[in-house]
């Protein structure tokens, strides 16, 4: 297998959460590199090596406050959930602001950690079908690409891209509307709604309709659980879940 780098965005909220993701990385053997996308640098204080990548690379591309002041035009009630939004674009646009990124590269919630080892073929794209299945995701898609999502959502806290396949999706999208992808974006989704797009959701029905030979259903393990777990709760979470994730909501915890 192949190395491949991971992407982890990161919001001030799960900044404890995420000394324990990055330590559970130690569990993919075939992890290259590893950068945490923030708006300042973080030290983590633990040996593991990663790299700091400022938020603000992607200023050329979008702001969080433009979100949020077209959201606030839209729906003030919601408007709070502008940096949900930022940092699946973060996702979707990382491989053009990170240099020597590998050309296929995981991104990962901050909020989720790798309890075992996962084997990733980066030549296929392999997904997970939840149970949630978000109808204002796939809207957003149907408007931004002029295609019919799947009836099964692709969300599962991670996420193997490709720098090809990405590239090619924002560009069908640009030039369908001959606008950015991100003036699309601002244009389709439904702003009622703390939750209308998701980047999972969108690549992942992408690849599905353009590159079904490459997809393989591996259905992942995955449990949601209400604490930052410890080293020792981890290896124990192990046994039985190939990921965990604790998300800040669970924690009592939201973002405004």
């Amino acid at each position: 297998m192949s190395k491949f780098d991971v992407v982890i965005p990161c919001h001030p909220k799960d900044s404890q959460n995420l000394t324990q993701t990055v330590k559970s990385l130690r569990n993919l053997k075939d992890k290259n590199r590893t950068y945490i996308i923030s708006p300042s640098p973080i030290d983590l204080n633990i040996p593991d090596e990663y790299y700091n990548i400022s938020d603000s690379e992607f200023d050329d591309l979008f702001t969080i406050n433009q979100i949020k002041e077209r959201w606030t035009r839209e729906c003030e009630k919601f408007a709070y959930r502008s940096s949900w939004v930022y940092q699946q674009l973060i996702k979707l646009f990382c491989y053009q602001k990170i240099q020597d990124l590998t050309e296929c590269f995981l991104f990962l919630d901050s909020d989720t950690m790798i309890a075992r080892n996962i084997d990733f073929d980066i030549n296929k794209f392999q997904y997970s079908i939840p149970q949630e299945n978000h109808q204002y995701y796939k809207n957003s898609y149907k408007k931004m690409t002029g295609l019919d999502a799947q009836n099964f959502s692709f969300i599962s806290h991670h996420m193997m891209f490709k720098k090809e396949y990405l590239s090619e999706m924002i560009s069908h999208i640009e030039n369908l509307h001959n606008d950015t992808f991100f003036n699309v974006l601002l244009n389709s989704i439904e702003y009622d709604t703390q939750s209308p797009f998701a980047e999972q959701e969108m690549y992942g029905n992408w690849m599905y309709e353009k590159h079904n030979d490459l997809c393989e259903r591996r259905q992942l393990k995955m449990t949601d659980i209400g604490a930052i777990p410890t080293d020792l709760q981890l290896i124990r979470l192990g046994v039985d879940y190939d990921l965990v994730s604790s998300h800040a909501w669970l924690r009592g915890i939201e973002a405004r």
